[in-house]
């Protein structure tokens, strides 16, 4: 959690966006250009703390051998 308050009504718009994105992503075309773009800008906006967040996120979920530097 951000830590941000929020309503019931942005918790209920942000989770209809993230269903949207969601089949977007899976679904059309350009999809995974979509992806590309919202990702590139999330981590350009995380700071150093979240960014080991991230990469710890990826630790959990990695092939052997591949390695976040």
């Amino acid at each position: 959690m951000n830590g941000l308050h929020r309503t019931p009504d942005q918790i209920k718009h942000r989770q209809e966006l993230c269903k949207v994105l969601s089949d977007v992503i899976h679904y059309d075309r350009n999809g995974e250009e979509l992806l590309e773009v919202i990702l590139d800008e999330y981590i350009y906006k995380c700071n150093e703390d979240e960014i080991e967040e991230v990469e710890k996120l990826i630790e959990e979920y990695e092939e052997p051998g591949y390695v976040v530097k």
